[in-house]
Formats: structure tokens, C-alpha cells, sequence
């Protein structure tokens, strides 16, 4: 949820973002997956939701956050999704490649060649070959990744919250096969205090 929650909202909103709405978005509507949140994102979503009480225009943020789809395709072979193409709020780790039955499942969920997704906040590309997958990190792609004849799922990392020992915030460019790993520094303390406010 980061340090300004409503602020990214409305830009959403003010640019017509689609989004791929994440399990936590789905419980700042209401309680259902209050249970299973992890602790940090448990953290960010009472924060966000302490936020929203007392912001005006609360009732248009959480129409436009419930009017979103989980998953969005763009006509053109690629799929955007938060978690997982079978499930919003399933984490696809690195070493599920090594899953043969979680990864068949999964490839079956997606009909696209190449799907985006988030959740994990770890960098890098699954690779299909045949039956079984490749992790290749953010690292190991050098920064680049040029797309196969396989299906292929790009983890983007975070903007906010990156979990690969990496603090710069992380984002993917994209353009038909060719997905850029990209890095940006930020004031990492500053945004550490703007945290700490209610």
C-alpha cells in the first residue's frame, strides 16, 4: 500500500489505469481475506483503511478499486495479473519451476504466451520449455529478457516493496517479446517517516 495510498488511487483514477486488482485491494473492500494477509501487507491495508475513514471521497476510491478486474488481457498475447493466472492471491515463487504439477496447472490457467504478475515481488521470468520451467532472475536476464516460442510469465517485482535484497524500487518496460528490468533509487528514510504517520 506504500506510503501514500490515496494519492496512488487517485492517479489511477486521474489516468484510467487498468488495473489487475490484488488480493489486498479486494480487502479494502471488506474482511473476507483479512485472515490471510501477511503481516506487512496486514500493516499497509489498516493503514490505507485508516486513511479512507477519514478522506472525503472515500466511497469513489473504493468503487473505482471494486470496478477493477483481477486480470486484464490486451489482445495481444500478454495477460496482467497480480498473483497468479489461476488465482489472485496464489504467490508464484522461483522455485516453483521445480513444481511440475503447480506449473502444468498454472500454464493451463492462461491462454496468452506471456503473462505479468506481481505478488511474490521478485524479479525475473518463469520460462516454459516442453513440460517442465526455467527461473531466470531480473539479474540473470541482464536486465533484459527476449521472449521464446513458450509461454512465459514476467514477475515485475515491486515499485514499493521489492524482496530480493534489491531496496531500489522495481518496474518492468515491455514491447512485444522484450521486457527491460528496470531500477530507480528513492529516499528510502523519507518515505520510512511518511510511513509512520497514521
Amino acid at each position: 500500500w506504500g506510503p501514500d495510498p490515496i494519492r496512488c488511487v487517485e492517479l489511477a483514477i486521474e489516468w484510467q489505469l487498468v488495473l489487475a486488482s490484488a488480493a489486498d485491494q479486494e480487502a479494502a473492500r471488506s474482511d473476507p481475506l483479512d485472515s490471510v494477509l501477511k503481516s506487512d501487507a496486514r500493516l499497509g491495508l489498516d493503514r490505507f483503511r485508516r486513511q479512507l475513514h477519514q478522506y472525503p471521497d472515500a466511497e469513489r476510491l473504493l468503487n473505482f478499486l471494486s470496478s477493477r478486474s483481477f486480470t486484464w488481457t490486451d489482445g495481444g498475447g500478454s495477460r496482467y495479473l497480480h498473483g497468479s493466472p489461476r488465482d489472485p492471491a496464489e504467490y508464484l515463487f522461483p522455485e516453483d519451476v521445480y513444481n511440475t504439477r503447480k506449473m502444468a496447472t498454472v500454464a493451463a490457467s492462461f491462454a496468452e504466451t506471456r503473462c505479468f504478475c506481481g505478488h511474490t515481488h521478485v524479479p525475473g521470468v518463469m520460462v516454459q520449455h516442453d513440460d517442465r520451467w526455467d527461473w531466470i532472475s531480473a539479474e540473470a536476464c541482464g536486465e533484459c529478457y527476449e521472449g521464446g516460442l513458450g509461454k512465459w510469465i514476467c514477475n515485475a517485482g515491486s515499485v514499493g516493496l521489492p524482496r530480493d535484497g534489491d531496496a531500489r524500487a522495481g518496474y518492468v518496460l515491455v514491447d512485444e517479446q522484450t521486457v527491460r528490468f528496470r531500477r530507480v533509487e528513492f529516499d528510502l528514510d523519507r518515505t520510512i517517516e511518511k510511513l509512520k504517520r497514521p
